[in-house]
């Protein structure tokens, strides 16, 4: 019985070792080390940039003599100040996600700034009413690539801004934004 185990035993220690010989071979084989320079990197980071909800018990509180209501949230974005990302940073994909039951249209915009508060590059589009309070979903993608996405690396602040017109009477809903950005980069000098 100990014979057999043993037997056992070195068999498959002969089959696991030549198993790790074979698999570290072919991992080499046809690798050229000296092009490593020839090596190109291109990751995507996905980050959220925004995300609130706005309930009625806000919307309740509005005084409706006034014209229009502006909600504006502002998030930093500390990581493009890093030289490498300033660098390397070849575009940025934002989406913006909006579910709501508001009666009314509105406007939502989103700015990228720097230090000093510049608007450095704006897009905005406009948010359908809910018909008869039911939940209403827009989504909005603006791909910011070449010609612009040097504006986006001058930024450190991502604003985000809805404009309601109240135009004298109540409003009504609730509100729910979600926002993230997918940074696109190239790196080609290891």
């Amino acid at each position: 019985m100990i014979t057999s185990i043993k037997l056992v035993f070195r068999a498959f220690l002969f089959f696991a070792l030549s198993g790790i010989l074979i698999i570290f071979s072919s991992c080499t084989d046809g690798v050229d080390f000296d092009r490593t320079d020839e090596i190109i990197l291109t990751p995507e980071v996905e980050a959220s940039l925004i995300f609130f909800d706005l309930d009625s018990e806000i919307f309740s509180s509005v005084d409706d003599d006034d014209d229009e209501l502006i909600f504006t949230d502002i998030t930093p974005l500390e990581f493009l100040d890093d030289t490498p990302t300033q660098e390397n940073l070849i575009e940025v994909e934002i989406e913006v996600l909006i579910s709501h039951t508001i009666n009314k249209d509105f406007i939502n915009t989103s700015r990228f700034l720097d230090r000093q508060g510049n608007l450095q590059y704006e897009f905005s589009f406009d948010v359908p009413a809910s018909e008869d309070g039911a939940l209403t979903t827009v989504s909005f993608t603006e791909v910011i690539s070449q010609g612009d996405i040097q504006a986006i690396r001058n930024s450190i602040l991502y604003e985000n801004q809805l404009q309601i017109q109240l135009d004298g009477t109540s409003l009504l809903g609730e509100l729910n934004l979600q926002s993230k950005a997918i940074y696109r980069f190239i790196f080609d000098e290891l």
